[in-house]
């Protein structure tokens, strides 16, 4: 169902911690305070790429439902992108290589911004058992060229755009 579910992440050193709702990973410096519906994932359950390319640094699930996999993840592609390539083209491109399967439908990327930085924005739905219908993919490039990939899943839409509406609470801050 969820486009990531059988990627791996990788065995370098992420420094990455959860304090109540609170996440925080200084690789990139990020800290987000999650909403207090979700649960992470212990950092040692993460799945691991093993060429360090693909890094999970967090994975949040619904404390009071389970699901088929986490409705909240983060990964962050370490590949640097060329500087020939503008920040909004690097999104995009990272989007349009996604393939969430057969069945879905599939919105055109839209910009939203998201502590400064302009991210992208794929919403893609197709109705399943599970109550994950309602996904997005959303790609923050970042200044170092390297990449965050969010990916987020709800049984509605409302319930997936209220989501997303949380990131307002994610902020970057200088290495």
């Amino acid at each position: 169902m969820s486009l990531f579910v059988l990627a791996a992440v990788a065995t370098a050193q992420i420094k990455s911690s959860v304090s109540g709702q609170t996440f925080r990973n200084e690789n990139i410096g990020l800290t987000w305070t999650f909403p207090e519906t979700f649960i992470a994932e212990a950092p040692d359950k993460l799945p691991r790429d093993p060429t360090g390319r693909d890094q999970f640094i967090l994975a949040l699930w619904n404390k009071h439902r389970k699901t088929p996999v986490p409705p909240v993840v983060f990964l962050w592609d370490t590949k640097i992108t060329p500087s020939t390539l503008s920040p909004f083209v690097t999104a995009q491109r990272y989007l349009q290589s996604l393939k969430p399967g057969e069945g879905f439908k599939l919105s055109k990327p839209t910009e939203l911004s998201i502590s400064g930085f302009t991210a992208l924005r794929m919403n893609y739905s197709r109705p399943d058992d599970a109550g994950q219908s309602y996904n997005s993919a959303i790609a923050v490039p970042l200044r170092d060229r390297t990449l965050l990939f969010i990916q987020m899943n709800a049984p509605s839409q409302h319930e997936l755009d209220s989501l997303v509406d949380s990131l307002r609470a994610l902020r970057f801050e200088a290495k």
